[in-house]
């Protein structure tokens, strides 16, 4: 029963099991191919800045397990991961617009000149349209999207590290709720989510506990969390509090990730976390396991086009 509970309160539990809905689908396997390229070239272009502005970047979740087992991407991936230490992550923040901004466009907390889009850093290529479910019909940019999580200090004293925590999984959850408040306010939504009873019960838990904190804009509590999880020295211990395992789902040594390696990823070679081996069994166990069709996590879509410009350029051939 406690475990039920459990994935209901999950929104991400709850869209794995969601059924397609009109315009709201997953993308099929010759659109995850056209979408790598765009993704890989993203990579590239980030890669290149930090690697010129001595900025650490390492690739995070399935890109870092994509690297290590099939030398690239995941054939079934349709998004891509990276984390920075959190000073690297300022570093590159400040850097972005003079050396990206062209061609990409930059949501991410605590930002003078960047929109909040939820509580991780996020980059969108200007010259695709591949909405998600979460930023479908607002003013956030809709392009395709590769995640950037900041790597924090932990306190290394166990009884502050676990109240840090559980007050960071707390403001985590009212800051995403608040977010379904003002993104997901919308009949399709709402519709897509009543699918099942489950997204039923989920929608209205976020709705309900984004509507007692709409005191204050969800950009805020974004910003709030994302400066509480903040560490002022470097302790040796290192977690990422924005990725699926929440603030105690990655805390592991320093050592673990600093300093880094590199693997192979496509036609580039990729930075990865110095203990790749301990990072990956921390993160999957038995990382070398293919799952199977049902278990592989696919994210939703509201469109694609992988080539605006190309497609204006048709467009306007055929008038």
């Amino acid at each position: 029963m406690l475990n039920k509970l459990k994935k209901m309160i999950s929104t991400r539990n709850v869209m794995l099991n969601t059924p397609e809905m009109g315009e709201y689908r997953h993308i099929t396997d010759e659109e995850v191919k056209e979408l790598q390229k765009v993704m890989l070239q993203m990579v590239k272009d980030v890669a290149a800045v930090c690697e010129k502005h001595d900025i650490c970047y390492m690739a995070d979740g399935g890109t870092a397990l994509g690297s290590v087992r099939h030398k690239g991407f995941i054939p079934w991936d349709d998004d891509v991961d990276i984390i920075m230490p959190r000073d690297d992550l300022n570093r590159f923040v400040e850097v972005f617009d003079k050396e990206l901004g062209h061609k990409y466009e930059l949501v991410t907390p605590n930002s003078k000149g960047h929109k909040v889009a939820s509580l991780i850093t996020e980059i969108y290529d200007k010259n695709s349209y591949k909405p998600s479910l979460h930023n479908a019909d607002t003013d956030l940019p809709q392009g395709v999207m590769i995640d950037i999580f900041p790597i924090e200090y932990a306190p290394l004293n166990k009884f502050t590290r676990k109240i840090k925590g559980t007050i960071a999984m707390i403001l985590q959850y009212i800051a995403v709720s608040s977010t379904f408040y003002k993104l997901y306010d919308t009949p399709k939504k709402k519709t897509f989510f009543y699918q099942t009873k489950e997204g039923k019960f989920n929608y209205r838990l976020r709705r309900m506990i984004g509507f007692m904190f709409s005191f204050r804009s969800y950009e805020k509590w974004c910003n709030t969390f994302d400066k509480f999880v903040r560490g002022k020295k470097d302790t040796g211990l290192w977690c990422i509090p924005t990725d699926v395992g929440h603030y105690f789902g990655h805390l592991m040594p320093k050592e673990v990730f600093y300093p880094t390696t590199e693997g192979e990823f496509e036609d580039m070679t990729i930075k990865l976390p110095g203990n790749i081996h301990e990072y990956l069994v921390n993160a999957y166990g038995d990382y070398m396991w293919i799952p199977p069709v049902e278990e592989r996590e696919k994210h939703w879509t509201a469109g694609f086009c992988m080539d605006i410009s190309k497609k204006e350029e048709k467009a306007t051939e055929t008038e």
